[in-house]
């Protein structure tokens, strides 16, 4: 019986490494960006070919079925392409969180998001007619949303050059599409709104992060694969995705893995230093404590004591340091 693609090599020496191109394991992501493109291509272009006004943004004409639906359609080109951009990017954060977690997420924040923005618009055009107040929606609503949520979860680190000079990541793709966005009505509309609306929802205010937008029997049918609905979500999930993986050996996961252990000790041991450096103990460390190393198996007294006043008298420290020592030696 031939295997699938996605299931494991028959060779021990060799391990199996999953695609994670495109929305792999971002379902809703990946919702989000094709019904983006879909409605908000279909709107503009029977605006500019069918000569269809686009709809009221006024305060007296908006709906709740308008405040849902925002997030899936863009005003113009220039908005839908850095829209479609920034959700592209976003699929980490629906990894990172889980399907289920991410959709209670965005779900809770977007009606906090559009709350705020009422109040704020309440206060500032008090006494005016609603159908005079600017009131617009945009995706850029829970883009903002899901965006401060994308800072604090994903870490920063460099994944490409620039010109082979500067160092740049994801972040710094999102921050100047948003930038391309942004505008004093852009501030107020959906980045004040959406920055309040997160900060209540992490702080757990009124415990609103256990309201559950999606009930756990309804996710427990979606994830079903065997169930109809199952069948046709995994079907979804898997369009347009890589479905081979690649074969890797087992020699190259067991030589990352001593990188990165190695690269973890070097971080310890700089952050120890430099937490220490005004503080580190004077003179020899305790006998105990070298007596203790060198019943590991560490014979030289001299470099032990050296090791143990590096790491300020942290055995398990030295002990890493020592062994790594003794490797690249």
């Amino acid at each position: 019986m031939m295997s699938s693609p996605d299931s494991l090599p028959n060779d021990p020496d060799l391990f199996h490494l999953p695609p994670t191109g495109a929305f792999r394991n971002a379902p809703f992501t990946k919702f989000w960006f094709a019904t983006l493109i879909a409605c908000s291509g279909l709107q503009i272009s029977q605006h500019i070919y069918g000569n269809k006004p686009l709809p009221s943004t006024s305060l007296a004409d908006a709906s709740v079925i308008d405040l849902l639906c925002s997030p899936f359609i863009a005003r113009s080109s220039l908005e839908l392409t850095f829209s479609a951009i920034i959700v592209y990017f976003l699929r980490n954060v629906e990894r990172r969180f889980g399907t289920r977690k991410y959709i209670n997420t965005l779900v809770i924040s977007l009606l906090l998001s559009h709350g705020v923005h009422l109040c704020l618009l309440t206060l500032i055009t008090r006494g005016k007619d609603p159908s005079q107040i600017y009131f617009p929606y945009s995706p850029l609503t829970l883009i903002y949303v899901a965006y401060i949520n994308y800072v604090i979860e994903i870490p920063v680190f460099a994944t490409t050059m620039l010109f082979e000079v500067l160092p740049a990541c994801d972040h710094h793709f999102i921050l100047i599409s948003l930038l391309q966005t942004f505008s004093q009505g852009t501030l107020f509309h959906f980045a004040l709104p959406g920055i309040i609306a997160t900060i209540i929802y992490r702080c757990n205010l009124l415990y609103i992060q256990k309201v559950p937008v999606v009930p756990q029997l309804v996710a427990r049918v979606f994830s079903d694969r065997n169930t109809f609905i199952g069948s046709w979500i995994k079907t979804f999930e898997e369009i347009v995705e890589l479905k081979k993986g690649r074969n890797l050996p087992i020699a190259a996961t067991l030589e990352r893995q001593k990188i990165e252990e190695d690269d973890e000790i070097h971080r310890q041991l700089f952050q120890r230093q430099a937490r220490n450096f005004q503080r580190r103990p004077a003179g020899p460390p305790p006998e105990t404590l070298i007596r203790s190393l060198m019943d590991m198996g560490f014979n030289d007294r001299n470099e032990v004591i050296n090791v143990l006043q590096e790491v300020g008298h942290n055995v398990e420290m030295a002990a890493n340091l020592l062994l790594q020592r003794r490797f690249n030696g």
